[in-house]
């Protein structure tokens, strides 16, 4: 008899945590798992509701939102990721639940795999903790407010089941509440990491593609931006990132005359990195970072903050990157030197895949499950 595994998604996103989830998932159906994935329709009630106790905050502008994207899109973003054949045969099966995690029969699980403390809440009474694996994909006292910083310590603290994160500076920042993390760093998808053998042929790039997660993320390489375009103003940028009711993205996107992309399945995230010279990721904090590395295997090279997130494990300036300084006009001048010279964008083209067989996918689901005490 095949075991079976619970994965807990905390929204129906496209990207981020579910992208991970569905390498999970096809790695350890390919194992002989039965795997099993819980995705909410109304999202974040945990937080909102149990935690903060903002009921009508999570009913006014939380429900509305994801409920009308569920009404317009019934079916799960996960689709274009998980294997077809794997869901055709039951090996992999998606389970919607409404807000919360309804009694369902957990305990048919091997093993409980949970992401946020969300998730860890709502599962402590449904399921072993000790059988449970939690993946510490973020900070939750930066996403979600300073106020609860202690009521999140005091959970990762007293959690009994094996917890796992993705990068050395994770690691750092939940050393004082977790004994013996394990580190298992975040995988490029199989469709971008098979892309490292054609990438070369795309010579007809365009300039640069700049990552929007929020605005304020966005706002810190705004005058980045405007420097590169004092000194060329025919450079070329493109705008990326989640589809979002503030309409600033379109004005930002107006200014500087962007074409703009949002909600992209995962070929359209490759033609991106694969039609770009650059990848422009501004974020002055970021708990991994997924699209530098991603696009690393595009042969896109990424403009980044030194010592953001996971770049340690990955980033060299002038090797395969290039990091930003204080001084904008400085690195604007270095940014189009190097697309003015072919043969430096072409060193450091080939260099992006000289640091990144860490995030090979192969087995990813099966590292995580090891990691299980």
């Amino acid at each position: 008899m095949n075991k079976s595994i619970g994965i807990i998604a905390n929204s129906n996103e496209i990207g981020g945590i579910n992208k991970l989830i569905a390498m999970m998932a096809n790695d350890l159906a390919n194992e002989n798992f039965d795997v099993h994935i819980y995705v909410p329709i109304l999202p974040w009630y945990t937080y909102n509701v149990v935690v903060f106790r903002r009921l009508l905050f999570w009913i006014l502008r939380v429900v509305p939102f994801y409920f009308l994207r569920w009404v317009f899109k019934k079916n799960s973003s996960l689709l274009d990721l998980l294997d077809p054949l794997k869901l055709k045969n039951n090996k992999i099966q998606i389970r919607y639940y409404f807000h919360k995690i309804p009694n369902f029969n957990l305990n048919k699980h091997e093993n409980l795999i949970v992401n946020g403390i969300g998730s860890v809440i709502e599962c402590e009474n449904l399921f072993p903790q000790e059988k449970q694996i939690y993946l510490v994909n973020q900070i939750e006292e930066i996403y979600h407010g300073k106020k609860y910083a202690n009521f999140y310590k005091n959970v990762r603290k007293k959690f009994k089941g094996t917890v796992i994160t993705h990068c050395n500076f994770m690691k750092k920042f939940l050393s004082d509440d977790i004994n013996n993390l394990k580190v298992v760093p975040n995988p490029i998808s199989p469709l971008i990491w098979n892309l490292q053998n054609i990438f070369f042929n795309k010579n007809d790039r365009k300039d640069i593609l700049f990552y929007w997660k929020n605005y304020n993320s966005a706002e810190s390489g705004f005058k980045l931006l405007d420097e590169i375009l004092k000194l060329d103003d025919k450079i070329s940028i493109s705008i990326f990132g989640r589809k979002t009711t503030d309409n600033r993205i379109q004005k930002v996107a107006s200014k500087y005359n962007a074409k703009l992309y949002y909600d992209l399945n995962e070929q359209e995230v490759a033609n991106l990195y694969l039609s770009h010279s650059f990848l422009f990721f501004p974020n002055k904090f970021e708990d991994f970072g997924m699209p530098p590395v991603e696009c690393l295997s595009c042969g896109c090279i990424p403009i980044l903050r030194y010592g953001v997130g996971a770049s340690d494990m990955y980033a060299v300036d002038n090797f395969n990157s290039v990091f930003m300084t204080d001084s904008e006009y400085d690195d604007a001048k270095k940014i189009l030197s190097i697309l003015e010279d072919k043969s430096k964008l072409f060193y450091l083209r080939k260099n992006t895949l000289k640091n990144i067989e860490q995030f090979n996918p192969k087995n990813y689901g099966q590292k995580i499950l090891g990691c299980y005490k």
